[in-house]
């Protein structure tokens, strides 16, 4: 910044009506090195590689936001679905029954005592009515 030549520069960029402070003038005069055509050109070409790699950029993180989405919403589902399971076979009486002492597990079977088991006769589960002598 403290070459003589672009500063004089400077000074005959304001006198033509420029509005850039002498920070970004002189950041703009080594972009394009000198304001030459080439340098305009490298400049430009430049700035289409990053503007490039920043898209690429945004599109992989949209791209991966999108997939941990759906495989989030996958987990919901799959969770939901096995809660809804495990809230039918206890309504069906088909729910897994775990012994915390000896970590064995069965199906509950949650029928009342006078109701016959799957396979038993009605005739071989109905009570006795007692006669009433004692």
């Amino acid at each position: 910044m403290n070459n003589p030549e672009i500063q004089r520069q400077y000074q005959v960029y304001l006198q033509q009506g420029g509005t850039l402070a002498f920070p970004a003038y002189y950041q703009r005069y080594a972009e394009t090195g000198g304001f030459t055509q080439q340098g305009y050109q490298h400049a430009m070409a430049t700035q289409a590689q990053i503007n490039a790699q920043d898209a690429a950029s945004r599109n992989a993180y949209h791209q991966h936001s999108q997939q941990l989405q759906q495989s989030t919403w996958e987990y919901r589902n799959a969770v939901q679905d096995r809660w809804a399971k495990e809230r039918g076979e206890s309504l069906s009486a088909q729910a897994p029954y775990f012994n915390s002492h000896d970590g064995s597990s069965r199906y509950s079977s949650l029928r009342r005592r006078d109701q016959p088991s799957p396979g038993k006769a009605m005739s071989q589960t109905a009570p006795v009515p007692s006669t009433g002598a004692g």
